[in-house]
């Protein structure tokens, strides 16, 4: 830097201070100036009116997250319609306030990003009537992400340029068709009760059983239900299946009376290879009145 300009420099400074303390007078008439002197005492006076000031510091925090899910239906097309998701980036700032001073933050919408997501199904396999293939698409910054939510096939899963697609390899096990039973009327019979079930979906199961899970329980007003007796019943493959529980009787922890109601609270679960061998609560069926049958009663 040249004496003139380190002349500029220092005036400059000197001007710009807030302060109205003491300061070195130039006087460029009488010559020559001690240049050191003033520059140390410009050095002194800005450090003690020094405001210590920093900018807003910004930082990406999280992102909202657009999902959408694609059905494809036993005999529907294996190509879906187009999604569009959309994810907003949120961004944190902060800024140091008060004395002593201290960090105030808050979020502000960023970046907001759109996708146009479409789905298809390569090779599409068959699959049984009660089963549907489901993917969830979802959205959250700028990354996609894929995932099989039900599926007769191990899939293998491709995305490009929102355009995702499944391929399927391996046939897998799905859910059973919790609609492929259903439970007829809760009938007074003998010194108890029985009960059928319709099997929707018996030709698909051949060679395999259905496995029934029955509850009889007593209605109990005003208080917690009692549970009679509770039998699992495995029945080889058959467009019904009855389930007597006078065959029960001995195991009945309570005897029936004929002043209540009783239901049966069931479910079921297929035993094979065709679906998962996991239990389907089924509920309860109507709450009837027990009316033994008269040669019970005279006994």
């Amino acid at each position: 830097m040249t004496m003139k300009n380190l002349f500029a420099a220092a005036l400059a400074l000197t001007l710009a201070s807030a302060a109205k303390a003491e300061l070195p007078v130039l006087d460029f008439d009488q010559g020559a100036v001690d240049v050191k002197s003033l520059v140390s005492s410009l050095k002194s006076e800005v450090k003690q009116d020094k405001t210590e000031v920093k900018g807003v510091q910004a930082a990406y925090v999280r992102a909202t997250r657009d999902c959408a899910s694609f059905v494809f239906e036993p005999n529907g097309p294996a190509v879906s319609p187009q999604v569009w998701l959309q994810s907003t980036e949120y961004i944190q700032e902060c800024h140091p306030v008060g004395n002593p001073p201290h960090q105030q933050c808050w979020e502000r919408p960023g970046f907001t990003h759109n996708e146009r997501v479409q789905v298809e199904i390569l090779n599409r396999q068959p699959v049984f009537p009660w089963e549907k293939e489901v993917v969830e698409v979802c959205l959250e910054g700028n990354w996609l992400s894929e995932y099989v939510i039900e599926g007769a096939y191990d899939y293998r899963i491709q995305e490009r340029g929102g355009y995702v697609t499944l391929t399927p390899g391996k046939r897998i096990p799905t859910s059973p068709d919790p609609a492929g039973l259903m439970a007829g009327r809760l009938t007074p019979a003998g010194a108890a009760f029985s009960i059928a079930f319709d099997d929707r979906w018996t030709s698909y199961y051949e060679g395999e059983k259905t496995a029934i899970k029955a509850t009889l329980t007593e209605d109990v007003p005003g208080w917690f239900d009692k549970v009679i007796v509770e039998k699992e019943i495995a029945f080889p493959a058959a467009a019904s299946y009855a389930v007597d529980f006078n065959d029960f009787v001995n195991e009945f922890q309570s005897r029936l009376r004929a002043d209540r109601k009783y239901y049966v609270k069931w479910g079921f679960k297929r035993l094979g290879k065709v679906s998962k061998q996991k239990l389907v609560d089924r509920g309860e069926t109507e709450h009837v009145q027990y009316a033994p049958a008269l040669e019970v009663a005279a006994r």
